[in-house]
């Protein structure tokens, strides 16, 4: 029985260093993933932060060609106005009771 005995010990060493082995390896390919996740979402951040800054630009400019084929200056005052929210908007969310603010004095000035 002595003999079995050592024979299961020596089996429960062996299992126990597979099994560490294992974990250890497990760990690895969590951390493997983990980094990999953090670098995709970092990339589409980045990405996603390039899109938006050349959509801004692309309004911007847009805006900016309205403004240069202007008829009168109240168009063109107007236009100014959208080159001014645009370029808010893409460094900040819109304050919505300013721009309102906005619209409501130059309205006056009309």
């Amino acid at each position: 029985t002595a003999c079995l005995a050592t024979d299961w010990a020596t089996k429960a060493r062996d299992q126990r260093s597979i099994l560490s082995n294992k974990a250890a390896a497990l760990r690895d390919e969590v951390d493997f993933h983990s980094r990999t996740i953090a670098e995709m979402h970092s990339r589409f951040n980045e990405a996603r932060s390039r899109q938006q800054t050349l959509s801004a630009q692309s309004d911007r400019a847009s805006v900016y060609d309205s403004a240069v084929g202007a008829k009168d200056s109240s168009q063109a005052e107007d236009v100014e106005f959208k080159i001014a929210l645009n370029e808010l908007s893409s460094k900040q969310e819109l304050d919505v009771n300013a721009a309102l603010e906005e619209l409501k004095r130059r309205m006056d000035k009309s």
